[in-house]
């Protein structure tokens, strides 16, 4: 799709039923709220939206010309592909692998929460496994990742979008009219039983994270930062590999977290505290973690183990967390 913005009006908005300020609701601060509890509760939603995926054949995992492809960041991953193809259309040759990079291309444009993108996934992977006879249509797969995306901004973002309904059209080379994608979006609110506030993993792990000072109280805010952003880094890659689409995202997160607490200076944080943390953390339910863990280990060291010390010493450049030297 060419990525030309226009700013113009924003039509037939619905009203958004988040009312916790700048974050998604499942990010959003309970003030005197147990924290096991509310845990336990993301387990309860994660519960509404397990996903059941067939074999659809307009899915694969990554070729071996596209892992080549990738890059040490999320970011670049998008600036690569698209460099190599400049238009930058949904294909449906490997389409979720496009759609994926796609819509982190079109948030990081508008300066959405990258958040956003993770949420637009949901929607797009739970619609295509659905029975919903939506799929079958000609150019579907991208008139659903675009109107996933449109959900996604609509209920999520805070900052200004109008005119991206236009916006939307343009960039699909106006092959969808506005009134198509407002047509798919009530389908897909259908089609996904009104479940629209998924719990996606980058929640999880920010709930996990709030348990580390329970273990380890000499731990700083800026050191759990540390861990949220390799964590969340991490997670983003995770997110082009269809191989866990299948997967709960709070395992996902977990095995997230294991992997970004990997070279941490013990100095700085003790063995046995990091110990006691991941026993709270896996005393959760928390399915497939061994095969999930594994899976991701080797998604990562694919991609040249995706230079994990440089990416370390750039969230962490002054050594407040993790080592210089692994």
């Amino acid at each position: 799709m060419n990525f030309t913005p226009m700013a113009t009006t924003y039509e037939d908005e619905i009203p958004s039923s988040n009312d916790g300020g700048d974050q998604p609701p499942s990010l959003v601060q309970d003030d005197g709220a147990d924290l096991n509890d509310i845990i336990r509760g993301m387990f309860l939603t994660e519960k509404h939206y397990t996903r059941s995926f067939n074999k659809n054949p307009k899915f694969r995992s990554f070729s071996s010309n596209e892992k080549d492809n990738l890059s040490s960041s999320p970011v670049s991953v998008i600036q690569t592909f698209c460099s190599l193809h400049e238009d930058c259309d949904l294909v449906e040759d490997n389409a979720r692998y496009e759609v994926c990079k796609w819509i982190y291309k079109v948030v990081d444009h508008y300066s959405f929460d990258r958040e956003t993108a993770a949420i637009a996934m949901s929607y797009f992977d739970r619609m295509l496994s659905s029975s919903s006879k939506a799929v079958e249509g000609e150019n579907s797969n991208e008139l659903i990742a675009v109107t996933s995306l449109y959900i996604a901004v609509k209920l999520y973002e805070h900052r200004s979008k109008r005119g991206i309904l236009n916006d939307l059209v343009h960039m699909s080379r106006r092959r969808f009219a506005a009134q198509d994608i407002i047509a798919m979006e009530f389908t897909m609110l259908k089609a996904l039983s009104w479940h629209v506030h998924p719990t996606i993993p980058q929640s999880f792990v920010q709930r996990f994270l709030e348990l580390f000072p329970l273990s380890c109280r000499s731990i700083s805010k800026g050191q759990i930062k540390k861990v949220f952003d390799m964590s969340s880094y991490i997670l983003e890659l995770c997110l082009f590999d269809s191989n866990l689409v299948n997967e709960k995202p709070s395992t996902i997160a977990t095995a997230a977290i294991i992997f970004a607490l990997e070279g941490v200076d013990s100095t700085k944080v003790s063995i046995q505290s990091q110990q006691s943390f991941m026993r709270d953390l896996i005393s959760f339910e928390q399915t497939n973690l061994p095969s999930v863990s594994s899976r991701i280990f080797d998604f990562l060291s694919y991609h040249h183990g995706f230079k994990l010390m440089e990416i370390r010493a750039s969230i962490d450049p002054n050594g407040i967390f993790y080592l210089k030297e692994i």
